[in-house]
């Protein structure tokens, strides 16, 4: 239930509604919010703190994320104010790609939400500066992310800060997308509120407080896919990935600078459809300088192979009229060498049609008495 009291259990606790700290139960880190034990600070940004805590009521591990002061300014035009826009449009959103939130509320000057605790880290801790991600590491990745951007983007909401640090990694490594802190509704008047998101990951559009729509998570998600692949954030001038990931296809350029145009006419129009070009890339080996140097070493081989065993042939040929074997004739043998007698190749020998006397029997001569 968002606004007014709930019943958990026995207990009943407001939500977006003020509370009373009497009932709270205290943790080891000092900060009191009833219905939940506070045991572990998880990280501190620069607009609001994150805590490991148990939903007694449940006993159920969750995250509770505490604004900081400057973060709940009310919004001065009769919206509610962003933390409670928050809470609310995340309540309304079930997805295994994306963080749930199970409840929001404010405890005397502490104003918060209680969201799915995911036992793991944050993708940016799973990411080193120059060391590029496999792609069949990278991809899954990807694909999770576009799912949730597909989900959200068709209720008509927009991301507008997704990074590393804003997707977590379970136990099990299922990435789901966290923080709608800055989030907005599609058509939602820029002026109206607060647009910034982070400089590496934001669209020009974006960072200028122009109109923004689907087209700037898409530039967001496509430098996501640049920093996996290379290891590096693209920067505002593009530089082509392959020359610094020199294993990624040819085709991967294309698709990562048409996700990263500064330009959003000129940029993918949907979430689904730069994954699905950026993945058919990856996945092409003809296009992979690997293959492309095996399918070269192959056609070299293929036309080399009959010239090299045509040379081999003639060698041989050659050797054989060369050096021909060779059996020299009885006359030869026998006393000097005349016209009639001469040597003769092995074959030719035995074909030529001569007599041979046999000296091995007496002749007639010899045999009278």
């Amino acid at each position: 239930m968002i606004g007014g009291r709930a019943t958990v259990g026995r207990k009943t606790v407001s939500t977006l509604t003020p509370q009373s700290p009497s009932h709270a139960e205290q943790g080891p880190i000092g900060l009191e919010i009833p219905g939940y034990r506070i045991e572990a600070l998880l990280h501190q940004g620069n607009t609001a703190t994150v805590y490991k805590a148990v939903q007694t009521a449940l006993d159920r591990p969750v995250a509770i994320k505490v604004l900081h002061a400057g973060a709940q300014s009310s919004s001065g035009n009769g919206e509610p104010e962003p933390w409670k826009q928050e809470a609310v449009v995340r309540a309304r959103l079930s997805h295994p790609n994306i963080v749930s939130v199970y409840d929001a509320g404010e405890c005397g000057e502490a104003r918060y939400f209680v969201m799915e605790y995911v036992a793991g880290h944050s993708l940016r801790a799973s990411m080193q500066r120059g060391k590029p991600w496999r792609i069949g590491l990278a991809l899954p990745v990807l694909q999770a992310v576009t799912e949730a951007l597909e989900y959200i983007h068709a209720r008509g909401l927009l991301h507008l800060d997704l990074k590393p640090e804003n997707v977590l990694l379970s136990e099990t490594g299922q990435p789901k997308v966290t923080d709608f802190g800055i989030s907005q509704l599609v058509g939602q008047n820029p002026a109206d509120t607060a647009v910034w998101g982070t400089s590496d990951y934001c669209a020009p559009e974006q960072r200028y407080g122009l109109g923004v729509d689907r087209r700037a998570d898409v530039f967001s998600l496509a430098a996501l896919a640049y920093e996996l692949l290379t290891g590096y954030v693209p920067g505002r001038v593009y530089v082509p990935a392959t020359q610094r990931n020199r294993l990624l296809p040819a085709g991967v350029d294309k698709v990562l600078a048409r996700g990263l145009a500064r330009d959003k006419e000129e940029r993918y129009e949907t979430a689904l459809a730069f994954y699905q070009d950026l993945s058919q890339a990856l996945l092409n080996k003809r296009q992979h300088p690997i293959w492309g140097s095996l399918a070269a070493l192959a056609i070299a081989g293929a036309v080399a192979l009959p010239w090299l065993v045509q040379r081999q042939q003639n060698s041989w040929r050659n050797e054989r009229e060369n050096s021909p074997e060779v059996i020299a004739a009885p006359g030869d043998i026998a006393g000097p060498k005349d016209d009639s007698s001469r040597s003769l190749p092995a074959k030719a020998f035995l074909k030529e049609d001569r007599s041979v006397p046999d000296h091995s029997s007496p002749s007639p001569e010899e045999s009278a008495p």
